[in-house]
């Protein structure tokens, strides 16, 4: 398997502060509605993920990721969900679920048959299985090329929006009362200017997303 380097950056990482957790009654700054919005959206991510997390359990990994990007944000607004992106903590980790779906005829029909709404070619065996990703029929997208801890990869992310994050070592989804609002209200925050794309964004203001500052618009 071709080895990918880590994504993060080696200078020091921006501290995240005033994360609350999905089900924890410490959550003061959401109203009783937004608390039982969060923790709805914890219930279904959780049932979504079911069969592949029974997967990893098998082998050893059911630990060892964690779920992030718009999954989050589109199950809160009662959305369609396109993909439920999964980040390994580590290349090991990664490799072995790759090898799973890959060449584990027990496992590989699980991977979902190439569908021509993405831009990735299919492998050989007409399955979504990409050199960044393997998409499941559940809808879960295991990220392959890129790995690390949440903290590391959400900051690479373009827009705040898409960095809530659930992770499997706890089982708690985590998101901050701007993070939220963020989602709920539809509104563009660029996370990291070096990630961010025209292409995005004009895929995010197609579906309605609008800058609440016009000042933090990239140039």
């Amino acid at each position: 398997m071709k080895t990918h380097k880590p994504l993060w950056p080696t200078t020091p990482l921006p501290q995240y502060t005033n994360y609350w957790i999905g089900d924890d009654d410490m959550m003061a700054e959401f109203t009783l509605s937004d608390i039982e919005r969060i923790r709805t959206t914890k219930q279904e991510l959780v049932n979504r993920l079911q069969t592949f997390w029974m997967t990893t359990e098998k082998v050893g990994s059911s630990k060892s990721w964690f779920v992030s990007g718009g999954c989050i944000g589109s199950l809160l607004r009662g959305e369609e969900v396109n993909d439920i992106d999964v980040y390994f903590f580590s290349q090991a980790e990664a490799e072995r679920v790759t090898r799973l779906f890959t060449q584990d005829d027990s496992y590989m029909h699980e991977v979902a048959e190439y569908n021509d709404k993405y831009r990735d070619v299919p492998n050989p065996g007409g399955k979504l299985i990409t050199e960044n990703a393997i998409t499941l029929k559940s809808g879960v997208q295991i990220i392959t090329k890129h790995y690390g801890y949440p903290e590391q990869i959400r900051a690479t992310f373009d827009f705040a929006h898409c960095t809530p994050y659930f992770d499997s070592r706890d089982q708690k989804l985590y998101i901050s009362k701007q993070q939220y609002d963020l989602n709920m209200n539809k509104i563009l925050l660029v996370n990291n200017s070096s990630t961010f794309g025209i292409h995005r964004e004009n895929k995010f203001i197609g579906k309605g997303w609008r800058y609440g500052d016009p000042q933090t618009k990239p140039v």
